[in-house]
């Protein structure tokens, strides 16, 4: 009897010590979310708003996550409740991207990736059942921006695996897109047929930037660079707080070169939760273009100066660059050459001289068109 009840109490404290360890494991601490997608940004690059079901509009997705952006996330990590799962990865393609959502942390069934290497070359495509095979060089560093329907897109600092490491992968969580403020854009040219893309920059004022003349951009940084495309020129913008607006919207082609059309600006008030229709009309412009032939040597920056051909003052000029090595630039009365630059906002109707130097040298050039100059030759 004695050794029956010893069995009996041996049970007793095996099952409470059972139960001890499940009751730990149930008090765990809640893992944490994914981070937001929600980053600040300066858009450049081109990217392709999604249509907003209810109006019928594109939307011009919030900016907060240019894949220039200069804070933008590292990878993302995934929750600890998530289960990571590598999935094969070709050989040429040495990083694995797995896309979920913030929401529920499932994949997302559909997605779009762009990546810009850093003073290289950049790759793009599309991604299904939360996964994609990225064909990248490796051994590089550049931005990836990540978007999908109905989700904030986001952008991260990758660096792919050299050749001697293996494959690596990278998790990306979008949160659910914000709600679209009632600011909208037709665009439309002076005989009107539909401007499908434009590039957008969008500053807010105070009480000493509103007084600036319509036709003038305020002379500090926008709030956000954007380019907007809809088939049909109507666009959404992100939603905004309250407050003083300028806008300026640049049509642009498909590779993101200003078209020859003239930049319409705007000013406004938005109130909040309420409409702003905005309708652009763009007249007739004309886009200056440099040319250099590669020689062989790094790509530098020219100081150049425009003017009408018939003399005057010189005009201030955003040029846009992009060398033969395929870095890109903008800036105002500079380019990077060799390669091409282009101005980045379409100028008057009208002749115009520009002189291109580095330094004292001033560069020999040949005007091939009425709005394209040839540089014969760079300076050793």
């Amino acid at each position: 009897m004695a050794r029956i009840h010893g069995i009996i109490i041996l049970a007793a404290i095996a099952g409470g010590t059972a139960l001890w360890f499940a009751a730990i494991e149930g008090d765990g601490v809640a893992p944490p979310l994914p981070p937001s997608a929600d980053q600040p940004a300066d858009t450049t690059p081109a990217q392709q708003p999604r249509p907003d079901a209810a109006s019928g509009r594109a939307r011009v997705e919030d900016p907060k996550s240019e894949p220039d952006a200069a804070d933008a996330t590292k990878p993302a990590t995934p929750p600890p409740d998530v289960q990571s799962e590598t999935a094969d990865v070709a050989p040429d393609a040495p990083v694995m991207l797995l896309v979920r959502s913030v929401t529920d942390r499932r994949e997302l069934a559909r997605f779009s990736w762009r990546f810009q290497a850093y003073g290289g070359a950049g790759a793009k495509g599309d991604g299904e059942n939360g996964r994609a095979n990225l064909p990248l060089p490796r051994g590089v560093r550049g931005q990836l921006y990540v978007e999908a329907e109905g989700k904030q897109p986001q952008a991260l600092e990758v660096e792919t695996p050299k050749a001697d490491q293996p494959a690596t992968q990278v998790d990306v969580f979008l949160a659910d897109a914000a709600v679209l403020a009632g600011v909208t854009l037709q665009m439309r040219d002076e005989q009107q047929q539909i401007v499908p893309r434009a590039r957008l920059d969008l500053w807010q004022l105070d009480a000493t930037t509103a007084a600036l003349p319509p036709q003038e951009d305020p002379a500090h940084q926008p709030l956000w660079k954007r380019t907007g495309e809809d088939v049909g020129g109507a666009l959404t913008l992100p939603e905004i707080p309250p407050g003083d607006y300028a806008l300026r919207a640049q049509p642009v082609d498909a590779e993101g070169w200003a078209l020859p059309l003239l930049p319409q600006r705007f000013r406004f008030t938005f109130r909040g939760g309420e409409a702003v229709p905005l309708t652009a009309t763009f007249a007739k412009g004309i886009v200056l273009a440099i040319e250099c032939a590669a020689d062989g040597g790094e790509p530098m920056q020219f100081d150049v100066t425009t003017r009408l051909a018939s003399g005057g003052d010189p005009i201030p000029v955003q040029w846009q660059s992009k060398s033969v090595d395929n870095r890109t630039a903008n800036g105002r009365d500079v380019a990077l050459l060799p390669g091409r630059a282009q101005c980045a906002i379409a100028l008057p109707i009208g002749n115009y001289a520009i002189e291109v130097r580095r330094g004292e040298t001033l560069l020999q050039l040949q005007q091939t068109g009425p709005t394209t100059f040839r540089v014969l030759a760079l300076p050793r």
